[in-house]
């Protein structure tokens, strides 16, 4: 509250500051998309129509595209803008990507590439896997490639994480230092886990360079995963990093999966200036028909994914909510008691119903003696924003 106040207060002093608020959710808008913004910081009509001619009228405001009318003078498109500050953003980051493609300086020799490809085919073959496919190949070559920045587009499952084990094991026989960054801590966990590349997130690799430290070196490679969710200015801010550094830069995502939190569609737009690979083929799962689903949900037919599921019995439905919450519960308590390898996931729209959830499942692991085991015991209960919490060992 205290925050909107403050905001409120500058945005009636400086109604321009406006388009600092829009920026930090989307780099191109139009004028309903200011108009909007400021309905929420300024009352009345005539101190809002002032302060949307202040915005239309400011030097920090670019008009990126005229507003599209017909032959009958109807407006067919509106017009788009941007500020001079994103518009910069963009130009470095298009700039830096360009000069780091141009400059190939990162080869790996090919008797490193072939050998930890040979080495990650065998051990997923003796995971019972079919082995490395015809992209995972091309993939690995293309990064491991001489160009300082690579990029690759792959849908969930189709096989990223070991293309990168692989090319992890090139570039460190080619004397490279490898490492990992993520938006999210999860991610980044997850990169470290099936790729083997120590891995951070990009808040923490960027407090780092803040403070003067974690400088990257010119035989570091930096991959970053999940690019697709990374914004204009804070993907930015690494490729002028690697570029200055004189390190090389991979990306790695899917720009159709979720979208940035940040302004901008950074990683599609490096990915077409600079060139990219394609994974398509999804391996994650056995299946054929899990496969195609799979495929159908990155690319936005959730209807004709939802259907493949449906047509193997593996959506069902309950009577009411009740009868649903009481379901999920008895089958992830005897899904836990069946098989001990690996986490379950129980998923719920509303917050009220993930608390339902957890608190049922965890009476029934109570109730037969699975928590509070081990040498700390008991149960410890703790002061959070949602209340007192209740953990024990095993929870």
């Amino acid at each position: 509250e205290e925050a909107a106040q403050r905001n409120k207060a500058v945005i009636r002093e400086k109604p321009e500051q406006v388009l600092t608020l829009i920026t930090n959710e989307k780099s191109v808008f139009d004028r309903h998309d200011i108009a909007r913004t400021l309905h929420r910081y300024v009352d009345g009509a005539d101190a809002f129509q002032s302060a949307l001619a202040k915005v239309m009228a400011s030097p920090a405001l670019v008009e990126l595209q005229p507003e599209q009318r017909d032959e009958r003078g109807l407006v067919v498109e509106p017009a788009r803008y941007s500020t001079r500050e994103m518009v910069g953003v963009e130009r470095a980051m298009a700039a830096g990507a360009d000069h780091m493609a141009a400059t190939h300086s990162f080869g790996v020799a090919p008797q490193h590439v072939e050998a930890a490809l040979d080495r990650q085919d065998v051990a997923i073959r003796q995971a019972g896997g079919i082995g490395l496919s015809d992209e995972q190949l091309v993939a690995v070559e293309h990064i491991t490639g001489a160009s300082r920045v690579a990029a690759t587009v792959g849908l969930a499952g189709a096989g990223k994480s070991t293309m990168l084990a692989a090319a992890r094991e090139a570039w460190e026989a080619q004397g490279y230092q490898v490492h990992g960054a993520a938006l999210a801590g999860k991610a980044a966990e997850g990169l470290e886990e099936s790729s083997g590349i120590a891995s951070r997130t990009l808040a923490s690799w960027s407090r780092g360079w803040d403070r003067g430290f974690d400088r990257l070196a010119s035989n570091s490679v930096l991959v970053i995963d999940e690019a697709g969710m990374v914004g204009s200015k804070q993907l930015s801010r690494f490729i002028t990093e690697a570029d200055q550094a004189g390190a090389k830069l991979v990306l790695v995502g899917d720009p159709e999966q979720l979208q940035p939190i940040g302004a901008g569609a950074a990683f599609r737009a490096v990915a077409e200036r600079v060139g990219f690979v394609e994974l398509e083929g999804v391996r994650r799962q056995r299946e054929g028909w899990q496969r195609a689903a799979s495929v159908d949900f990155g690319r936005h037919r959730t209807a004709e994914g939802l259907a493949a599921y449906a047509d193997h019995g593996a959506i069902q439905f309950a009577e009411t909510g009740d009868h649903a919450r009481g379901e999920i519960v008895r089958d992830v308590v005897a899904d836990m008691a069946a098989r001990s390898d690996g986490s379950r996931l129980v998923l719920a729209h509303r917050r009220a119903d993930v608390r339902e959830l957890n608190e049922a499942i965890r009476v029934v692991r109570q109730d037969r003696g699975e928590l509070g085991r081990g040498e700390a015991g008991g149960e410890f209960t703790y002061q959070t924003s949602e209340g007192a919490r209740a953990f024990a060992p095993g929870d």
